[in-house]
């Protein structure tokens, strides 16, 4: 039985090479961009209109955490224009991914400005956070207070770093495809 487990446990061997034969180097296909950009406009979008900042309370030592505050982003103005531009980001990545109606940098271009939105956005929830902790330091009956993102601040973040990658593989693209290098 134990022979069965000790079959061949050697590592495979390398393939050779040394024939003189290279691959040539080709650049990121053409869909990975807008595919990047088009799943981060879509979670950026739910996220918008989500729940950025949860707000949570204790009184007294023996009590448990009450929900005293939920700031939702379609109830701002700021989360209704973030969503309407992750849509726009959604609809050019959707555009370019289907046609070639659209320049080649439409989706990074899209990219870049939802990143920017984002990342802007984000700073300005965390401050929102801290002020509503300085806040509830006031109330005599303090305990303990957390102000944390909630699950559309979180999504706005994966929408980021997803929209990140594609604004990245687009510009990488762009200089390959300046450099002559094959698709």
């Amino acid at each position: 039985m134990a022979e069965a487990f000790t079959q061949d446990l050697s590592w495979p061997e390398a393939e050779d090479a040394a024939s003189g034969e290279q691959t040539e180097y080709h650049t990121f296909p053409r869909r990975i961009t807008p595919a990047l950009v088009g799943a981060g406009g879509a979670f950026t979008f739910i996220g918008a209109l989500g729940a950025w900042l949860r707000s949570l309370e204790v009184t007294s030592t023996g009590g448990s955490p009450r929900l005293v505050g939920v700031a939702w982003g379609y109830s701002d103005s700021t989360g209704k224009a973030i969503a309407i531009l992750a849509a726009v980001a959604v609809f050019i990545a959707a555009v370019y991914y289907f046609t070639d109606c659209l320049p080649r940098y439409a989706p990074a271009a899209a990219a870049l400005v939802l990143v920017v939105v984002l990342i802007a956005r984000l700073i300005t929830l965390n401050s929102r956070a801290e002020a509503a902790a300085a806040l509830a330091k006031t109330n005599p009956s303090f305990q303990a207070f957390n102000a944390g993102f909630g699950w559309g601040a979180w999504m706005m973040v994966l929408g980021l770093v997803l929209s990140f990658l594609g604004l990245l593989v687009g510009v990488l693209r762009e200089i390959d495809l300046r450099r002559g290098k094959p698709e």
